[in-house]
């Protein structure tokens, strides 16, 4: 099967990135980050449930907090090639993580 691959910084370093390092929504310590493993989640078209792309194939630690995915794109479903050819033209040039930030009150 055919396959496009893109490479992505999913965790910015915060040391090195004042906003990250202001903005608790976002800011991950380091012990956290280490636990992170993205292998085998589902890279989705405009975070859709049912619009399943592909799949991150890896992810490695860059410096500091940052960390790196390598995922695919599929060729077998309209949306995917869609989401390919995007990808090889230049349309889509960054990822965008979908994630839930909860606070206690206190």
């Amino acid at each position: 099967m055919t396959k496009t691959y893109f490479v992505g910084n999913v965790l910015p370093d915060a040391v090195l990135d004042p906003v990250q390092r202001n903005d608790n929504t976002f800011h991950v310590t380091e012990d956290d980050a280490a636990q992170m493993d993205w292998a085998g989640l589902p890279v989705r078209l405009e975070h859709d449930d049912k619009l399943c792309v592909g799949r991150i194939e890896r992810c490695w630690k860059g410096s500091g907090e940052s960390r790196y995915v390598l995922g695919s794109v599929d060729h077998d479903t309209v949306p995917a090639c869609y989401t390919a050819k995007c990808l090889e033209d230049g349309l889509y040039t960054g990822l965008s993580l979908q994630h839930i930030y909860r606070r206690d009150a206190q």
